[in-house]
């Protein structure tokens, strides 16, 4: 019997729509013969060592000290959802620019420095969407009218955007549709795309987010996501991740979720089915 340890805030548990919770409860119902499932909501990094299967699921903000004492079990004797390493390392957006250039990204710069997003503003019309690297749930996005501003400014938004050039912020160009588009949560689970939802913004709003007032739809994972899921596996291999949310925006990249990746329920919901949850257990299994 395999042993599953699972460190997850108290208002988590029990939740029915929280991710890990819908595999925990999985876990225990379907295959309680095969899995020893146990929670902790205390950061007792000393836990993990008697486990087979560790998730990392306490929420953002992370706990840079506990992840980093958590990491010395990270040693190939059991597997983590996600490595604590890696969701250390990658729980801002700064990976982004990795893609920056290539076709699945909208043009995009991610700078502190005042003047040289001002050129891109300048260079990059009519509309721009300034994103933080640090936050989440569609906090801080902002979008950027481009009419006719002069270079200072453009300037003079920009340091307010990175308070006076001190913090990195993302600069897009707006992508035209994203009403229509929507944004798509792709579960990448252990290397493989396993489902999909769709977020759509409210009425008069280009925030797709749910928290940001957005609702989800049913949706498949087509071709076109195929292509730029295809761009990001090496990216993701490298950095260990065993589960990932990728959100495509149309024909572009909007982030890969790291650190707290989440919609595998409600994915499986829209879906009339448990084939995300299964794709975990199948891998957790072998």
């Amino acid at each position: 019997m395999k042993k599953v340890l699972a460190y997850m805030t108290e208002r988590q548990v029990g939740i029915e729509d929280d991710s890990t919770d819908y595999l925990l409860r999985r876990l225990r119902s379907k295959y309680p013969q095969e899995f020893n499932v146990q929670v902790s909501t205390k950061a007792n990094p000393e836990l993990a060592k008697d486990a087979d299967i560790v998730l990392c699921r306490f929420e953002i903000p992370i706990k840079p000290d506990f992840l980093k004492a958590l990491s010395k079990y990270d040693d190939g004797t059991r597997i983590f959802i996600n490595p604590p390493e890696t969701k250390l390392n990658y729980v801002d957006k700064s990976y982004l620019e990795r893609f920056v250039g290539t076709d699945i990204l909208p043009e995009t710069i991610i700078s502190t420095n005042p003047s040289d997003l001002a050129y891109f503003m300048s260079q990059t019309k009519p509309k721009v969407v300034s994103k933080p690297l640090d936050e989440n749930g569609g906090r801080g996005i902002k979008k950027i009218e481009i009419n006719g501003q002069s270079i200072s400014e453009l300037e003079e938004i920009a340091r307010g955007l990175t308070e006076e050039g001190k913090k990195k912020i993302i600069l897009q160009k707006f992508i035209e549709g994203v009403e229509q588009y929507g944004d798509k949560r792709i579960n990448v689970i252990f290397g493989e795309p396993v489902n999909a939802m769709l977020r759509l913004p409210k009425k008069g709003s280009f925030l797709c987010n749910l928290k940001a007032g957005g609702h989800m739809v049913k949706t498949t994972i087509t071709p076109q996501d195929r292509q730029i899921l295809e761009q990001t596996e090496d990216f993701i291999e490298e950095i260990g991740a065993t589960w990932v949310g990728v959100d495509v925006i149309g024909p572009y990249l909007g982030e890969i979720n790291v650190s707290s990746p989440g919609n595998l329920y409600e994915a499986d919901i829209l879906d009339k089915n448990t084939k995300g949850v299964e794709a975990i257990i199948n891998n957790l299994r072998q």
